[in-house]
């Protein structure tokens, strides 16, 4: 069954659901959507248990283990599809599957009127082509609403000198698995009104997005977890740094943890001249790595000699005086900057630094260390050093600077009142966030002066001062140096 599949691009399959199943099925009340909306469009899988146990059914998913070679894989569209009688789904390639890596299934699914006179049609083997239909024909283009699809298969012909359009035998309760690359339509020829489902599948590891615009070509992604759809884990575990993964238990749907919040401990019980306190370490789409560490350093010492490294910092001063030695791009000798709590640091790549306690207090600092994801890195113009944010007062003070290997870092200093918010929303980008007074809640978790939240680029979130006191908080932005939209071929 392999071997037909890679090189048919479908497989037909007999009676996967029952008369029960689809009686259910035919009854749904429900509409074939807006198709300018598809992240609302296929998700029939989330509102409707049953469409989801018949998407996760073994008997579907034995078919499935062996299209996907056993890989890991996961569940990302359900949509219900009405076609009144002549009317045309008209020839294309599934814009969400039409990368050419491949590594997605689609599930079409007889409910009620379909027979020979109103099945699947499609181009065997089209979907090794490399293009999809729409780069040859736009969506007005009258090509693409011919049932018999004549100057599609010729456009085919020319990949392909055996060409054929094919329509697989296909009933009420049957099933046809394709590959999303294929061209393929259909064409209602009965007098009544033919209802199917589609469920669509994509391999672990490999993203899932929506087109801006499904009508033109070249598709144009968003790419981001903001632009992720929600995926459900079939079979393996799920992958929180490339989809945006959904985990169902006893029937209800819960969104993984993408994020991180601290509350630091900061015990140097043993008195120890540079003590470090490690909060998390972890990849995201945006870095390879990004950890985070807190340490407290006692009066006249230093953690380091100076030194320098590949990866990037930002310091930033908790609590004390501290000097922090840098080595400033351009200048050989290292400058000496006195800094107090609010105060923060840039590293670029390869910065000569160091911290150095001359007070005869402690001084707590943060650390936040990553290396991005950027094609090469690339030196940055100035060290980012800015003095405290304080002097912003009670307003937002915000800040861009370039890095090495990220397109820059913005920073924004902000208080709020008690009972005061900003509403939920979604970025595109990492996004850390460091209390600096009072108590701050953020994913539902309350952290105060010196917590620590990371917020995964398309994690839904808001910050909100739940306390009696005014908050004030600091906020790192790491936007990726990386094209923001992906062009299929």
């Amino acid at each position: 069954m392999t071997e037909e599949w890679k090189k048919q691009g479908y497989i037909a399959a007999r009676q996967l659901i029952d008369s029960e199943t689809i009686d259910y099925l035919a009854s749904l009340d429900v509409d074939s959507g807006d198709l300018s909306k598809p992240n609302e469009l296929k998700r029939l899988w989330m509102t409707d248990t049953q469409v989801r146990q018949l998407a996760t059914s073994q008997t579907i998913r034995h078919q499935l283990d062996s299209l996907f070679e056993n890989s890991d894989y996961y569940l990302w569209g359900a949509q219900i599809i009405d076609r009144e009688p002549d009317q045309i789904h008209l020839w294309h390639s599934d814009n969400e599957t039409s990368r050419p890596e491949g590594g997605f299934v689609s599930l079409w699914i007889g409910i009620s009127g379909v027979d020979e006179n109103s099945t699947l049609m499609a181009i065997p083997g089209s979907h090794t082509y490399g293009v999809p239909v729409q780069k040859f024909f736009a969506y007005e283009d009258p090509a693409r609403y011919d049932p018999d699809g004549v100057a599609v298969l010729e456009k085919a012909l020319e990949y392909d000198s055996e060409a054929s359009i094919m329509a697989p035998s296909c009933n009420d309760g049957d099933g046809i698995f394709f590959d999303g690359r294929l061209w393929h339509g259909t064409f209602n020829h009965n007098r009544l009104p033919r209802r199917t489902l589609l469920l669509q599948y994509g391999k672990r590891g490999i993203p899932i997005r929506f087109a801006k615009d499904y009508m033109s070509y070249p598709f144009v992604y968003n790419d981001g977890h903001a632009s992720a759809p929600p995926v459900m884990p079939v079979q393996g575990k799920p992958d929180p740094l490339v989809n945006h993964n959904v985990l169902e238990k006893n029937g209800q749907l819960t969104y993984t943890a993408a994020s991180i919040a601290v509350q630091p401990e900061l015990a140097n019980k043993k008195q120890l001249n540079w003590a470090a306190f490690p909060y998390f370490n972890t990849p995201t789409r945006i870095f390879r790595k990004f950890s985070c560490h807190a340490s407290e350093l006692l009066p006249g010492c230093m953690p380091h000699m100076p030194h320098d490294h590949d990866d990037e910092e930002i310091l930033l001063i908790l609590s004390g005086t501290a000097t922090i030695f840098i080595n400033e791009p351009g200048k050989g000798a290292l400058r000496a900057y006195p800094s107090l709590a609010g105060d923060f640091f840039y590293y670029p790549s390869g910065q000569t630094h160091t911290i150095y306690n001359g007070s005869e207090e402690p001084i707590q600092y943060l650390m936040f260390r990553w290396s991005a994801r950027a094609a090469q890195s690339r030196p940055a113009k100035t060290v980012g050093y800015k003095k405290s944010f304080y002097d912003a007062g009670n307003n937002r003070l915000s800040v861009n600077h370039q890095s090495s290997g990220l397109k820059h870092l913005h920073m924004h200093f902000t208080r709020l009142q008690p009972g005061q918010s900003f509403k939920r929303h979604v970025d595109q980008y990492d996004t850390a966030i460091i209390v600096l007074e009072g108590e701050l809640s953020v994913l539902n978790q309350r952290l105060g002066r010196g917590g620590v939240f990371f917020i995964r680029a398309g994690e839904l979130h808001n910050t909100h001062n739940e306390g009696t006191e005014p908050c004030a908080y600091l906020v790192f932005e790491f936007h990726a140096d990386t094209a923001t939209t992906i062009k299929a071929v």
